[in-house]
């Protein structure tokens, strides 16, 4: 089986994404790095967050670890198109698609856009203007996943308010037992406190002298950025947009905010 782990940019697709592979590598299923490795699909899953975009010659070559047996998660941004739907009618893949208050969106989008004279991401949300204009498209993909019946939606608010609840959720639709799992120690590594601490601690970071000690550090180092952690955070809109932004926002997307389920 193929999960198909997909997300609305600067929603925690990359904290859902590791959080559903640690899961499924605690339940004896496959670490979707070890796929990418072992089927030479280095071309295909991209970085270290085994990003796809689902073309039909990619999707293509999900196929060989999936007859064999292999039970594995991959990560998209992209929208819904004909290729997922065809894998998730044959039974191929099963469906994820985790989204945040388009509002933080936007604010979180323009935070990495300004971060540095060198980013090249995001640059449509220079500016909350630029956002009101490029959070259309994003909201148009939400919509292709919210009205596809075989998926199971996730909201970045609920994730971070209550992992295990949501973790819960994920496990009953994928028809998977995590009863025998400790999910306290599982959501513990991706919970906003330890990973702040964790950003400051990669700070200077030297070797040290036992060499599995240095490599467990580093994969969690990897781990971290994976992340593109940012600050984390819920409802900024609240005190970090105006009531005349709030109101234009409102007055341009507030029926998707509605079907959304925000305020």
């Amino acid at each position: 089986m193929i999960i198909i782990s997909a997300g609305m940019q600067k929603s925690g697709s990359g904290y859902y994404f590791n959080l559903v592979n640690d899961l499924l590598v605690a339940l004896k299923k496959q670490d979707v790095r070890e796929i990418k490795k072992n089927y030479q699909l280095e071309s295909v899953l991209n970085h270290y967050n085994c990003n796809i975009l689902p073309t039909k010659e990619n999707m293509e070559r999900l196929i060989p670890p999936h007859k064999d047996g292999n039970y594995f998660v991959v990560k998209t941004h992209s929208g819904l198109n004909e290729e997922i739907k065809n894998f998730s009618l044959e039974k191929i893949c099963k469906c994820l698609y985790i989204f945040r208050d388009p509002r933080d969106v936007i604010l979180s989008a323009m935070d990495h856009a300004n971060r540095s004279a060198e980013e090249k991401q995001f640059q449509d949300f220079k500016t909350f203007e630029d956002g009101l204009k490029s959070i259309k498209s994003l909201l148009e993909n939400w919509e292709k996943w919210y009205l596809f019946s075989d998926r199971l939606m996730v909201k970045y608010e609920d994730l971070l308010d209550d992992p295990i609840k949501e973790i819960k959720r994920l496990s009953e639709y994928l028809s998977l037992d995590v009863s025998g799992i400790d999910l306290d120690n599982l959501v513990k590594k991706y919970s906003t406190k330890d990973l702040k601490e964790k950003k400051l601690g990669f700070t200077g970071l030297k070797p040290l002298s036992h060499e599995g000690q240095m490599n467990e550090i580093q994969e969690d180092e990897k781990t971290v950025r994976s992340l593109h952690f940012n600050k984390g955070e819920t409802r900024r809109y609240e005190t970090e947009l105006s009531q005349e932004e709030k109101d234009r926002f409102n007055e341009l997307y507030g029926d998707f905010l509605e079907k959304m389920g925000y305020d």
